[in-house]
């Protein structure tokens, strides 16, 4: 249970998002990989990593990138439904550059499938759907979209009336 109440503790740094002690903590490396294993080895928190939960938490672009340095095998790692950090932040409509980041710190990322079959691409797509569907609704019988060959574009737009 100690070790529990410990992971809570590093947890609730994340949720209350104080950055500056985690860059100290993150200034310790070997710190730093120690309270990570203890996450990522605690079966209640089903595979989730602290990178996991600082993408969660809208941590800044230079902790997740400071995260990812210290332990550069965590962008690959897969929670309980077969996520990783990248489905995380996709789903969430996290902003370009933290994609940007996590893609390219993992790019084998971009492909992997979780239980569900879905890939980061399609947690993007869902989470962006109702801005998606505006756009194609608006636009589809617009003259210069008409003239473009994109079928996909074509039957999809059909699909969404």
């Amino acid at each position: 249970m100690m070790l529990f109440t410990s992971i809570y503790a590093i947890l609730q740094l994340i949720s209350s998002q104080d950055w500056e002690i985690w860059s100290a903590i993150l200034s310790r490396p070997a710190l730093f990989r120690k309270l990570s294993s203890q996450v990522s080895s605690c079966s209640q928190l089903h595979g989730m990593t602290l990178l996991h939960a600082a993408v969660r938490y809208d941590s800044p672009l230079d902790v997740i990138v400071e995260m990812i340095r210290v332990c550069p095998d965590m962008p690959a790692a897969k929670d309980c439904l077969g996520r990783t950090p990248l489905h995380v932040a996709a789903g969430l409509k996290a902003s370009a550059s933290l994609l940007t980041i996590l893609a390219h710190a993992c790019p084998a990322a971009c492909d992997v499938q979780d239980e569900g079959g879905k890939t980061p691409l399609h947690f993007l797509c869902i989470a962006h759907a109702c801005y998606l569907k505006k756009i194609i609704t608006t636009t589809q019988n617009d003259p210069q979209i008409m003239k473009l060959s994109w079928p996909c574009y074509h039957t999809r737009s059909m699909q969404l009336r």
